[in-house]
């Protein structure tokens, strides 16, 4: 059975208590599938695993980008199913060569890189400079792009120098 909605809750301490959303997929496909956004990027979550969805409506394409492949193909993804089953538009998936996690726990920051590299550098040229790699991300290196991200975001958001 498919699952049909997003389950996710605040963060802790965010409200005084946790809250509980329950995001329909349909509701989330619908903005791309109208086409409102030339090429829109969501996070893709299951219970143990976070992974970069990038869709291209005006080409009806889609890209996983997945840092614990693990031979995985565009049918291992529920994603691929639910879109077919859900709208009656076939999007061809292809799963993108990217940096790898080295560990189990890893995704959320390996998530945040991959999105930062796609907003700063790949959006505008997708086709020619998508990620085309394997390599397993440090634990060092992954320590080291949070502390740029965080030093970026501060200056960026608060205009304050680290």
């Amino acid at each position: 059975m498919h699952r049909t909605h997003i389950r996710t809750s605040s963060p802790q301490g965010m409200y005084p208590i946790s809250v509980r959303y329950l995001i329909p997929y349909s509701e989330l496909l619908n903005l791309f599938l109208r086409r409102w956004l030339d090429i829109s990027v969501i996070h893709s979550f299951s219970i143990d695993h976070w992974k970069l969805l990038i869709f291209e409506p005006t080409t009806s394409s889609a890209f996983i980008v997945d840092s614990i492949r693990k031979g995985k193909s565009e049918e291992s993804y529920l994603i691929s199913k639910l879109i077919l089953s859900g709208f009656e538009r076939n999007f061809t998936w292809t799963v993108i060569n990217c940096y790898q996690q080295p560990g189990s726990w890893e995704c959320s920051y390996m998530l945040i890189k991959h999105m930062w590299e796609f907003v700063e550098t790949i959006q505008h040229d997708f086709i020619n400079r998508k990620w085309n790699t394997q390599e397993k991300t440090s634990g060092e290196k992954i320590e080291s792009m949070v502390i740029d991200l965080m030093e970026r975001w501060i200056k960026e958001v608060f205009g304050v120098r680290t």
